[in-house]
């Protein structure tokens, strides 16, 4: 990465999220004029002439302001970006894609704030008067590099498409457009935005998988000419009972003898769990997702795969 883009991501990732709007709102207000920036408590828009809504989050989940900054090239050639305060890639990484993507191709370009505190600004913009003309959704703000979540939006086709360009579907929990894309009726996707190890210190943003993204984003947004519509996910009855019901599972009474083989307790009547309940969250697990290993209370059950808590935001 160029030294002065760098320079940029740096400088995105320093500021408190009011400090970083107005600094966004002055950048967008020089390339695009002042027709075309709107601000609003809760949100920053800008309308585009190509039809794809791009979407970040301005805050984070760290209180300390980051001071110095390094790179460290151990696991990674171009090197991993990282700040002892916690570096905020989640989102400032994706503030950083869209101001790079939009240099290229005028998309609509949607800035929401307090994100990780329930999605305010999201649900302000949903139930505002704007309704961009788009045939597609994308937002910035999963770690890793080739993760697309889509959360309720159950689009075969617009899944396939976004899988063409190296992102894989995995489960989400919740982000900005898990209110958005059904208030618009618009097909929406979260996808990696090259930061890892999210919500901790220890967060990092890998310089090589940011520009990787940059480029298969730009080359998916590129591809439009189809309007893909926003279809609600319809779950089985297993599927609920795994997301919602995991409690009944672990405290279910089996009325036979069966034992948990670490401490000896009867399970009870579920057979999908084979340690009792305290044993289970002592366990270290393998999430489905990023690979990484983790005690199962830090994990979730979705139909039938493990994610740990940093994989489902």
């Amino acid at each position: 990465m160029e030294r002065h883009r760098l320079e940029k991501l740096v400088d995105y990732c320093r500021p408190a999220q009011r400090t970083l709007k107005a600094i966004l709102t002055g950048e967008l207000l020089r390339q695009r004029g002042q027709e075309r920036v709107l601000s609003r408590d809760g949100f920053l828009y800008s309308p585009g002439s190509h039809p794809v809504l791009l979407v970040a989050h301005l805050d984070t989940v760290h209180q300390k302001t980051p001071t110095a900054f390094y790179i460290d090239t151990t696991n990674s050639p171009d090197g991993d970006l990282w700040c002892k305060e916690g570096i905020g890639g989640d989102d400032r990484c994706g503030v950083f894609m869209i101001m790079e993507l939009i240099n290229e191709l005028d998309c609509h370009v949607l800035f929401t704030e307090d994100e990780e505190t329930g999605g305010r600004g999201a649900i302000q913009f949903s139930n505002s008067d704007i309704k961009p003309d788009v045939q597609f959704i994308v937002e910035f703000d999963r770690q890793g590099n080739s993760d697309a979540v889509f959360y309720d939006c159950d689009n075969p086709e617009f899944t396939a498409f976004v899988e063409k360009y190296g992102f894989n579907r995995r489960e989400g929990t919740f982000s900005d457009i898990s209110y958005i894309a059904p208030a618009l009726g618009i097909g929406a996707v979260n996808l990696s935005s090259g930061y890892y190890h999210a919500h901790s210190q220890q967060e990092i943003i890998r310089i090589a998988d940011v520009e990787s993204i940059i480029e298969r984003a730009s080359r998916l947004l590129s591809n439009v000419g189809t309007k893909y519509e926003y279809m609600e996910r319809e779950y089985l009855d297993w599927e609920w009972e795994t997301e919602l019901c995991l409690d009944d599972w672990l405290y279910g009474n089996r009325n036979s003898d069966v034992q948990c083989p670490r401490c000896g307790a009867i399970l009870g009547d579920t057979t999908f769990l084979d340690y009792c309940p305290c044993c289970y969250t002592e366990l270290v697990v393998q999430c489905n997702s990023c690979g990484y290993r983790v005690n199962f209370s830090d994990c979730v059950l979705i139909r039938g795969f493990m994610y740990c808590v940093y994989c489902l935001e």
